[in-house]
């Protein structure tokens, strides 16, 4: 019998990389780090004030951007929890914490 190893699939990002059998359960954690400042459209830097200036085509309420960021530094982790209840079916609920 082959022995499983987390370093014999792909990274969690991956999709299809293997399946499950009926019955069997994956648990995971996964962390990140976001760091973000300025601001860039079309590949060019382009300031704050020139961005509040844009169309909005987010909101049918808001004509142009009324906020926009400048730094951003966010962590994340999520967890997930995966069962396969069929060989066919797999359930996938994940769960994001923001500190």
């Amino acid at each position: 019998m082959a022995t499983l190893r987390a370093v014999d699939n792909a990274p969690i990002g991956v999709m299809f990389d293997h399946y499950h059998k009926k019955g069997e359960w994956m648990i995971s954690a996964r962390q990140s780090h976001i760091e973000m400042s300025g601001n860039i459209f079309n590949g060019n830097a382009i300031s704050a004030a020139n961005v509040m200036l844009m169309p909005n085509s987010l909101s049918s309420q808001l004509a142009t951007h009324p906020i926009v960021p400048e730094k951003i530094n966010m962590k994340m982790t999520m967890m997930g929890l995966m069962f396969t209840p069929t060989n066919k079916i797999t359930l996938t609920p994940i769960i994001n914490f923001i500190p």
